[in-house]
């Protein structure tokens, strides 16, 4: 951690959810957006040269799919935290395996903000 925040690596393929997952971290006063990578292979090349504390990482980028970043973050860098952004069953179960946190990318913002803090959000609608 950077000055008391949580660096956070955002990897997802598309551009609309990345500046969107960038912002909600811009709000949060204990995180800062460490990088931002826009497939599997860039995601596990910043990861090594940032060393962010968390990474949010979607599971099905180009290059290199998010489980297979997971996989092998878990193995080489397992001090990195990990949420993965899946509505996919099996992702989420090989994820879970690998001690990440799981989230849909419908999920309200708090549900986010919740795993990348390692927290559980109790969420109204």
């Amino acid at each position: 951690m950077t000055e008391g925040r949580t660096r956070v690596l955002v990897a997802d393929d598309h551009a609309m959810y990345r500046i969107a997952v960038q912002q909600l971290i811009n709000t949060a006063p204990d995180l800062e957006v460490a990088g931002v990578a826009r497939d599997g292979a860039e995601a596990w090349n910043m990861t090594l040269e940032l060393r962010p504390d968390v990474v949010v990482l979607d599971s099905d980028m180009p290059v290199v799919n998010g489980v297979k970043v997971l996989a092998r973050l878990r193995t080489e860098m397992p001090q990195v935290r990990i949420v993965l952004n899946t509505s996919d069953p099996v992702a989420s179960a090989i994820a879970r395996g690998f001690g990440a946190e799981c989230v849909a990318k419908e999920a309200l913002p708090e549900v986010l903000l919740a795993a990348i803090r390692g927290t559980t959000a109790t969420v109204e609608r």
